[in-house]
């Protein structure tokens, strides 16, 4: 009796190792994994660009080399037929049919400039991320591309150009001090004309000279008072949101390290004209013709071109060459669920008065996002500035 208690244990061990162990490779066999490339005009790869299931809200961001690969779980792969997209900003996004079935099948896209921007993705004046070609007003995107190709020291200094019908003012020639932006024309006689800013979802009231501009993914801008009826009557004289870089655009698993170091001068472009020259007669030595009362004597022809001896001009003495220096560093990171990113930066400028200081600041910036389930994420930001403006108005 005990050998055959024996024997059938054995039996039923081999027979859940069976199942267990030998049905995994039927099991990875029903798993489809979806692999291909996403590149640009001529074939340059596309770093960073989204490809996903719409229908399964399941996708992957593509490497620097434009690769990506999605795996799917047995229980989406039906032989059904959906839509795979790929999508960056700037570009159209593409659109192929997937049959999905058990293996490894290759799709890829070729993207191609959005010119009238259609089809990007806003998500200011409305309640939900829509297409431009869906709402009803007009919204100006500017890219963190188009923000790097004149970087500037304050936040909304890089808007000038960029957005039509956006004025960009310099307020005064402090250092570090922000732009004044008007994206219409005077809504009252007394109050503000600033538009309403918002940072990550939160309406800001106070000064955007701390906020590097390095720090900006994109900012979308609403002109008048399209916004106002999401906004309030804050909006009344536009909207300007900026939206802070995170670690969900990055390549899974890939650390992204951004170092940046600029440097250069300011200096006044021309001094305001002086007189150096008088219309009295002078020796060969440069001293005035005096008459036996000791007043000057004049030029017969009243012409002021004879130089004068000493010259002392007081714009060179208090205005000089200042030099400005940034240095940045930030990293991301995206593994699974989670993604960050974090930077420092340090500014200085020195301006042209004599004998000033000038601006310092040092910021740090830590974004973390979380998801937790497909109805729960979080998101944190961290954010520090210090600032000291030794400067009156120049």
């Amino acid at each position: 009796m005990r050998r055959v208690s024996s024997f059938r244990v054995l039996l039923v061990a081999g027979a859940l190792y069976a199942l267990g162990f030998g049905a995994n490779p039927a099991l990875s066999q029903t798993t489809a994994v979806i692999t291909g490339k996403v590149t640009a005009e001529g074939g340059r790869p596309v770093g960073g660009a989204s490809v996903f299931f719409p229908d399964f809200h399941l996708g992957a961001n593509t490497a620097p080399d434009g690769s990506y690969s999605i795996r799917l779980p047995e229980d989406r792969v039906k032989g059904q037929t959906v839509q795979l997209t790929a999508r960056y900003i700037g570009y159209s996004p593409v659109q192929h049919a997937v049959t999905l079935n058990a293996g490894t099948q290759e799709q890829s896209f070729s993207l191609t400039r959005d010119v009238v921007q259609l089809n990007e993705v806003v998500v200011t004046g409305t309640g939900s991320a829509t297409e431009t070609k869906k709402i009803p007003f007009a919204v100006g995107v500017v890219s963190a591309d188009q923000l790097k190709e004149t970087p500037s020291v304050t936040a909304l200094g890089g808007l000038a150009g960029k957005v039509p019908g956006v004025s960009v003012l310099d307020a005064s020639g402090e250092p570090g001090a922000p732009p004044a932006v008007r994206l219409r024309a005077a809504t009252s006689l007394t109050g503000t004309q600033d538009p309403l800013v918002i940072i990550d979802g939160a309406a800001s009231h106070f000064t955007l000279a701390d906020i590097n501009s390095e720090d900006i993914e994109r900012v979308e801008v609403v002109k008048g008072a399209a916004a106002s009826s999401l906004y309030g009557s804050n909006a009344a004289n536009g909207v300007i949101q900026i939206f802070t870089k995170r670690g969900a655009n990055n390549p899974e698993g890939e650390l992204v390290v951004t170092v940046r170091n600029e440097m250069g001068r300011s200096q006044v472009p021309k001094l305001v004209p002086r007189a150096e020259a008088h219309a009295w007669q002078i020796d060969a030595q440069g001293n005035y013709l005096r008459t036996p009362g000791g007043d000057r004597i004049a030029e017969p022809d009243g012409i002021a071109d004879n130089p004068y001896k000493i010259i002392y001009n007081p714009q060179k003495e208090a205005l000089h060459t200042g030099t400005f220096l940034t240095n940045y560093i930030s990293a991301g990171q995206r593994k699974g669920t989670t993604n960050y990113n974090a930077s420092f930066q340090n500014t200085k400028t020195d301006g042209i008065l004599f004998g000033i200081k000038g601006y310092n600041r040092q910021n740090v910036r830590v974004n973390l996002d979380q998801v937790f389930s497909d109805r729960l994420d979080a998101s944190y930001g961290l954010f520090y500035a210090k600032s000291n403006n030794d400067q009156t108005t120049q």
